[in-house]
């Protein structure tokens, strides 16, 4: 089940509904296997407003891929940068380890 950021402008819903759809459609192509259309809906989630979920789901798409050097690292990075993320030490680790081998 995914859960939707609260990190839209209060006031906007028309911003949080068309968040709450690209997080949506997103997982849903990651789910099916269309690792690409995840990739750039997630993205589109981040233009919006950016969020823990999104950046979390953009890298774990990129360490899937293979894109572990560049993709997979900025994303964690701004994942970790927004402060929210619960489990972000073990996260880390896990993509640490993977980055290196």
């Amino acid at each position: 089940m995914i859960t939707y950021p609260n990190c839209a402008p209060e006031g906007d819903p028309q911003q949080l509904n068309e968040l709450r759809a690209a997080i949506s459609q997103g997982a849903a192509a990651f789910t099916g296997g269309d690792l690409e259309l995840a990739l750039s809906q997630l993205q589109r989630s981040i233009e919006i407003a950016p969020s823990r979920e999104a950046y979390v789901w953009v890298a774990l798409i990129h360490y899937v891929t293979g894109d572990v050097c560049s993709g997979t690292r900025e994303a964690l990075t701004h994942a970790v940068a927004l402060k929210s993320l619960a489990d972000v030490p073990s996260l880390r680790a896990f993509f640490e380890e993977a980055m290196t081998g």
